[in-house]
């Protein structure tokens, strides 16, 4: 491959273990990443898997995010934040960003879309090109994918008077896997 052409994606393994964080991939056990691990659960649900810590760490380390995968994790934007608190300014990015996501989606046809951040719902509704339901069923049929819009992952979910947690993904994942747009 031309080493001058930039990729829209990097392997997930491979960004991290060259970084030095070898916490998520490159260890044994790897840990389960914060933001990850209700994703592995939505996830995990939704192939009708176990949803125990061993098989979220055997997926996360063995295929999360791998060009060769079966699973892509892009970020709205490419600009960390600091910290959950603090955003980083985006905008001058973010038009092009949605574009390029959006084009990706069209391109590759996937199975399954999950955006998360509530707050971000305008920019994801420009990616999905249509309004995102609301909660209970935060996801509808865009043929061949489902999109779902979920909070943020590290985030207190809270329905009714009770936090519901690992509930929420593992529900929204079996949800999601009876989805008729996925029977056709």
């Amino acid at each position: 491959m031309d080493q001058t052409r930039r990729l829209d994606l990097n392997d997930c393994r491979k960004f991290h273990c060259e970084i030095g964080e070898k916490n998520w991939h490159c260890k044994e056990p790897v840990k389960l990443q914060r933001t990850w691990r209700p994703l592995l659960l939505l996830l995990m649900a939704y192939r009708g898997e176990s949803t125990s810590k061993e098989s979220m760490r055997d997926y996360q380390r063995d295929r999360w995010g791998m060009l060769d995968g079966e699973t892509c994790v892009i970020e709205l934007s490419g600009l960390a934040a600091p910290n959950a608190e603090e955003a980083t300014d985006t905008s001058p990015y973010l038009t092009e960003r949605i574009d390029v996501i959006r084009e990706r989606i069209r391109e590759h046809r996937p199975r399954l879309v999950v955006m998360y951040g509530i707050e971000h719902r305008p920019p994801f509704e420009q990616i999905a090109e249509a309004k995102i339901p609301r909660e209970p069923a935060p996801f509808f049929c865009k043929e061949p994918t489902l999109i779902a819009l979920a909070p943020h992952p590290v985030s207190l979910i809270k329905v009714g008077d009770k936090y519901v947690g690992n509930d929420y993904w593992i529900d929204l994942g079996k949800k999601l896997r009876d989805h008729p747009c996925h029977s056709r």
